[in-house]
């Protein structure tokens, strides 16, 4: 049986920065991450109108994403792709030609 997104706790960089809401947002994401117990980098990206967007990099597959995922079952902290994870919504809509 496949782990699901909706059985997950999560992590989403664009919650922690809207609630942050400072210049020192990437020294006290760096802190709250290393509280966790684990090696998390984070990089960023030039926006327009000279904005920076903040991504978390996935320690297993190295990617940009904004939120990882830690299941149940499992203690580290990875993107839904590396944890395998699939959405509730994505079984139903296999199940169409049944119904």
């Amino acid at each position: 049986m496949k782990l699901l997104i909706e059985h997950c706790q999560k992590l989403n960089i664009n919650e922690l920065v809207r609630s942050i809401k400072s210049e020192f947002v990437k020294t006290k994401l760096k802190s709250k991450i290393d509280s966790l117990g684990q090696d998390i980098n984070i990089t960023s990206t030039k926006c327009h109108f000279g904005n920076e967007r903040l991504w978390f990099v996935c320690p297993a597959c190295k990617r940009r994403v904004a939120t990882l995922y830690k299941p149940q079952t499992k203690d580290i902290l990875l993107c839904r792709k590396c944890h395998d994870l699939k959405y509730l919504k994505s079984r139903y809509s296999k199940m169409k030609g049944y119904l």
